[in-house]
This record gives structure tokens, C-alpha cells and sequence, in this order.
């Protein structure tokens, strides 16, 4: 027999983890995007922003799950 205590502690830990997921898939789907549009960006735009063209295709080319923890 389960105690409610042990039942509720389930479900939390269900529904924490849950929403861990839903967040990671968001950032992925985020960073996903960030590399996308870094990789169409021109070169004087590029430049703009002080990456350079090599860095940038570096970045973009980095699967989506390679994903720094800085934010």
C-alpha cells in the first residue's frame, strides 16, 4: 500500500521533471534558431557584431544539444 506522502512526492518529481524536459526542448529549439539565423547573417554583419565568419560557422554548425549553461 502506498502512503499519500509517498504518492504526492511521486507526482512532484513527475511534474518537475516534466517541466524540465518542456524547458530543454524549448532552449533547444531557441539555440536551434540563434544558429540558423547567425549562419545567414553577412559578412559585414557579422562584422558588426565583432564575430568573425569562421567562429560563426563554427557556432552554426554545433548540434542543437551543445548548448552553453550561461543562461
Amino acid at each position: 500500500m502506498t502512503s499519500l506522502t509517498q504518492t504526492t512526492g511521486r507526482d512532484f518529481i513527475a511534474g518537475v521533471a516534466d517541466i524540465l524536459r518542456r524547458l530543454t526542448v524549448k532552449r533547444w529549439i531557441a539555440v536551434t534558431r540563434e544558429r540558423q539565423r547567425l549562419a545567414a547573417l553577412e559578412p559585414h554583419l557579422l562584422e558588426d557584431i565583432g564575430v568573425g565568419q569562421d567562429a560563426a560557422a563554427r557556432e552554426a554548425a554545433r548540434p542543437f544539444w551543445s548548448v552553453d549553461c550561461q543562461r
